[in-house]
């Protein structure tokens, strides 16, 4: 556009700017912005006749000067040519050649421009993504003839019928816009036209007008010298002697143009050759259908070249949705990506007979994992897999080692990226499941069990099952013919001899090693006072919630059950009987569980099967977890957290280090005793050195994890003093008289905050006494007997002030006046009265 380049021409010198037909030319090309006027335009032949049907002649080439100037202009600020092109270079012209016409890059220039990538930064650290490259077999063999091997090459499918679909409306678009933009030049040039024609009629009309004007002009001096050639001779004109009138006056609008002049020359405008929308969806398609034609032969030439080359080709359909083809596209690309460490490693998938052969002979070697799998270690799992004789694994021989999988699926997660899961720490000790289910009849106690002991594997045991295979394991042992004697005798054999059984097959390797979950036991306090005694305690017991109307309606479906083939002990009134049992029993041996050891989950039987085995999964992993953490930080001989653990109340105080109950966190670095007695839950309790040490939250349990050595002795700073201060409550104060109380029974710890002045003396209560170092001190309320507690040093030795308050005396109501008998009797139930009223 020139007319930008015009108005910056103000301060141009004479030598462009000076003439007035140069001044004329900048004034018409500023005040012309309709058209787009540049040279090309002057230029061709078309261009002009546009022009000139735009404009007149003369205009014209006052635009063709004014172009002139722009290009004085140009060359003026430039120092260049404003007519010259810039010569290309070798490299850039056939790169021009390339993206025009689409002819192929020479080896050397794609020597310049391909080789740089692989070899220079950022491109050889951070990577890249060539689009469109190679688009020939020439291309590809270029990038294999000088070692530039590509990762993969990503080839998008799609059928000519999408790749149409996709580009038409953009094509179609801008088709509509060519049509448009003609459509309003057209209707532009009719515009000026229509005005030229309406000019040139005006002027045709008025040239008609000067001429009939002119005619009628020599008419009427004709006529008068008719007259005055009739008046010297004395004739009289033929008009019967009267005066001819005269002729009307012409006027501008009276002029009529004859039709061979109004005749309209102008060419038809209308288009009637223009292509319909119809006819350009058809052209386009045929163009989009040849083009893609031309590109799939390419693309299966270069698919051939590609596989003889050994280039590995990731084919995607590219016509679904962008989401779905990008999320194809990444999947296929993970072992480039999110594999790329692993991208030389090669693994190899045996049998688990092969793995077991080869270990046995010595070609393999078990890894430090041993029979953990390594991506169920990774995503948290703290249960060994189970792996047994019937059971499937996934071995896979990586190098000199053997690992185990217990799915197809890890199995392929460790082969795409092996050296990512060898990065993991070595994987925990096995810690044994310990596990008890209790619930009302019929809630599933013994499907989940069973659930358990398939998918873990390990032991689940009921009462009943555990005698029967004791009296098979052991048939000549005393504790069988016991149980035998109480059998025949046709009597329930004795807790006792349950839990001895049930003692003796916990024993076994299996249950020492995976574990066991107890099938509905125990059901009374008196199985679990003897299973205590016999050091069995479940780490974790689950019950199993039902209503009555629910185990009535299970019974009911499992007694009608087609699968039932023997008659079992489920009719409605033993159900009432063995539902009254469990509810009278449960509800003490939940009681003592949860204040022992704090090991007893709720969860809902109502629930689907699924649900259940999922969330028991979750808490038995939960649990192992927090063992095994446990156990890796005693075998460093770091402390370790307790909470968790079913550590009893008795034997957590037993087992007390030499702070006893006192946080050591808090004495070391505040110099306070902090009481954390009342912390039954041993959430904040932590062991070390075989001792038990109680913290007084969160922030001094975290503390005294990372450096357990610092709080205790010998590092400790400071250590448990030998008094200690404690509550004592009245009853123990009226034991210990006549001793009296220190301070005079002021605060001492009010006493100190307020300075140790005069009006900081205040009386304590005798609700809020604290014993220490052998003298009682009375507090005046439980936040001031808090701060005793924790800092006693700071206050048990302050001294009274010379000066004291009057002291207290009691006095008898009755001798007092009639009025302040009154308002210490009566004024307060009067007042009350009255204001009820």
């Amino acid at each position: 556009n020139i007319g930008p380049g015009i108005r910056q021409s103000s301060g141009i010198n004479a030598e462009y700017g000076e003439t007035k037909e140069k001044k004329v030319a900048m004034e018409i090309a500023k005040n012309t912005k309709a058209v787009d006027l540049d040279d090309t335009l002057l230029q061709t032949p078309s261009g002009k006749d546009y022009l000139v049907a735009e404009f007149t002649e003369n205009t014209v080439a006052q635009f063709e000067k004014a172009l002139q100037v722009r290009r004085a202009l140009i060359a003026k600020r430039t120092g260049k040519d404003a007519d010259t092109e810039e010569a290309l270079n070798e490299l850039e012209e056939a790169v021009h050649n390339s993206l025009v016409e689409g002819e192929a890059l020479p080896p050397e220039i794609l020597d310049q421009i391909v080789v740089s990538w692989w070899t220079e930064n950022p491109f050889k650290e951070t990577g890249f993504i060539l689009e469109g490259f190679p688009r020939t077999p020439q291309e590809a063999t270029f990038m294999t003839d000088t070692g530039l091997f590509p990762d993969a090459c990503i080839i998008l499918e799609v059928e000519d019928e999408h790749a149409g679909d996709r580009q038409l409306p953009r094509k179609l678009q801008k088709w509509k816009n060519k049509m448009a933009k003609k459509l309003a030049r057209r209707q532009r040039h009719m515009e000026r036209r229509r005005i030229k024609k309406e000019k040139e009629r005006k002027k045709k009309i008025q040239e008609k007008f000067e001429e009939l004007k002119a005619e009628r002009g020599v008419r009427l001096e004709e006529r008068r010298k008719e007259k005055e050639e009739a008046a010297k001779f004395g004739e009289v004109p033929e008009s019967d002697g009267e005066e001819s009138e005269e002729e009307p006056e012409i006027e501008l609008k009276d002029v009529v143009l004859s039709d061979e002049e109004d005749e309209d020359d102008e060419d038809d405008m209308e288009g009637e050759d223009d292509e319909t929308e119809e006819e350009a969806v058809d052209r386009i398609r045929g163009e989009i259908s040849d083009r893609y034609d031309t590109d799939m032969q390419v693309i299966s030439q270069l698919q051939n070249t590609l596989e003889d080359l050994n280039i590995p080709r990731i084919m995607i359909d590219a016509s679904r949705k962008p989401k779905v083809v990008f999320y194809s596209l990444c999947q296929q690309l993970r072992s480039i990506t999110d594999f790329r460490m692993s991208l030389f490693s090669q693994c190899l998938a045996v049998r688990a007979r092969q793995a077991n052969e080869m270990l046995a002979r010595g070609y393999k070697q078990s890894s430090r994992f041993g029979r953990w799998d390594p991506v169920e270690l990774q995503q948290g799992c703290a249960i060994q897999p189970y792996q047994a004789p019937g059971r499937l694994t996934y071995p896979v021989v990586f190098r000199a080692h053997t690992y185990f999988m217990s799915s197809l699926e890890n199995r392929q997660k460790f082969m795409d990226n092996p050296l990512h899961y060898l990065k993991l720490p070595n994987p925990p000790p096995v810690v044994p499941v310990k596990l008890a289910i209790v619930g009302p009849p019929k809630c599933g106690k013994t499907m989940l069990a069973r659930r358990l002991e398939r998918d873990h594997g390990i032991v689940c045991l009921s009462a009943g099952e555990a005698v029967r295979q004791f009296m098979t394991d052991f048939p000549t042992s005393s504790l069988t013919k016991e149980m035998e004697t109480h059998l025949k005798a046709g009597v329930t054999l004795p807790d006792a001899l349950v839990v001895e059984a049930l003692e003796a097959i916990m024993l076994s390797q299996r249950c020492q090693t995976r574990g066991y979950v107890l099938d509905g036991y125990p059901n009374t306090i008196e199985q679990v006072k003897l299973m205590t005694e016999l050091c069995i305690i479940p780490v974790q017991i689950i019950e199993l919630t039902l209503s009555a109307k629910e185990v009535h309606w299970r019974g009911t479906a499992d007694r009608h059950s087609p699968d039932r083939t023997l008659p079992l002990h489920d009719s409605a009134p033993i159900l009432d009987v063995r539902l009254s049992s469990y509810k009278r029993n449960i509800d003490v041996v939940r009681a003592h569980y949860q204040k022992e050891h704090r090991n007893w989950y709720i969860l809902e039987g109502n629930r689907s099967k699924w649900w259940l085995n999922d969330k028991c999964a979750e808490l038995m992993n939960d649990q192992l977890k927090t063992a095994q953490h446990y156990l890796s930080k005693r075998t460093i001989g770091d402390a370790a957290s307790i909470f968790g653990l079913c550590v009893s109340p008795d034997e957590c105080k037993n087992r007390l280090g030499e702070f006893s109950h006192y946080c050591p966190v808090s004495l070391a670095t505040k110099h306070e005793l902090v009481d954390c007695s009342y912390e039954t839950t041993m959430k904040y309790t932590a062991e070390y050195r075989a001792r038990y040490y109680k913290l007084a939250g969160q922030k001094e349990l975290d503390m005294f994890l990372a450096e357990a050595h610092k709080y205790v002795a010998p590092t400790a700073p400071h250590m448990l003093p030998d008094s200690l201060p404690r509550y004592v409550t009245k009853a123990e104060v009226k034991q210990m008289f006549p001793k009296e109380l220190a301070f005079r029974g002021y605060c001492p710890v009010t006493y100190v905050l307020g300075n140790k002045r005069y009006e900081a003396l205040t009386p304590g209560s005798r609700d809020h006494v604290v014993l220490y170092d052998d003298e009682l001190f009375s507090m005046l309320d439980d936040q001031t007997m808090e701060m005793f507690l924790r800092q006693p040093w700071k206050y048990n030795r302050t001294p009274l002030p010379a000066k004291l308050p009057p002291a207290r005396v009691a006095q008898d109501v009755t001798s007092l006046p009639m009025l302040g008998y009154m308002e210490q009797t009566v004024a307060k139930a009067i007042i009350a009265a009255m204001t009820s009223c």
